[in-house]
C-alpha cells in the first residue's frame, strides 16, 4: 500500500471567506491535503486573483490541493444556503425553489402577454389608419 495522505475539506469553514489562516490551521493539525469548497461566498473560483492567492497559500502551508468541491448554492449566509443548486434538497427547499420558478414563469407570461397586447393595439391602430386612408381615396357611391 502506498503513502496515505490525509486531507480536510474547507467546508469546515464554509460560513467564512477562505483565508490563509484557515489553511495554516489545517496544516498545523497534520493534514497533507485540502478540498476547497467552491461556493463564491467562501472561495470565489471565478476571481483569477483569488485563485492565484490560493496557490500561494497552498505553497506556503505545504498543502496539496486534492480537489475542488462543486458549488452547492449561489451563496451561504449566516449558515443558510442562498439559492441552493442541489437537486437532492429537502422538500422545503424544493418547494421554495418551485415557488420561485413559478413566480418567474408567471412574470415571463405576463411580460409576453403585455408584449402581445401592445403589438395587437399597434396592429389595430395601423389597420384603422389604413382603412381610413382607403375610404378617403375611394370614390363615393
Amino acid at each position: 500500500m502506498g503513502d496515505r495522505r490525509f486531507g480536510l475539506s474547507t467546508h469546515l469553514f464554509h460560513d467564512h471567506r477562505l483565508t490563509r489562516d484557515h489553511l495554516a490551521l489545517v496544516a498545523k493539525h497534520g493534514f497533507d491535503a485540502v478540498e476547497v469548497f467552491a461556493t463564491r461566498t467562501h472561495f470565489d473560483y471565478r476571481d483569477e486573483n483569488a485563485v492565484a492567492q490560493l496557490g500561494g497559500w497552498l505553497r506556503e502551508t505545504r498543502l496539496e490541493l486534492h480537489s475542488v468541491h462543486a458549488p452547492i448554492a449561489e451563496a451561504v449566509r449566516r449558515g443558510e444556503m442562498v439559492v441552493p443548486y442541489s437537486t437532492a434538497s429537502g422538500d422545503e427547499t424544493r418547494e421554495f425553489l418551485g415557488q420561485r420558478a413559478r413566480e418567474g414563469r408567471d412574470r415571463a407570461r405576463q411580460n409576453i402577454s403585455t408584449a402581445f397586447d401592445k403589438a395587437r393595439e399597434q396592429y389595430e391602430r395601423a389597420r384603422e389608419q389604413y382603412q381610413s386612408t382607403m375610404r378617403g381615396t375611394e370614390p363615393e357611391a
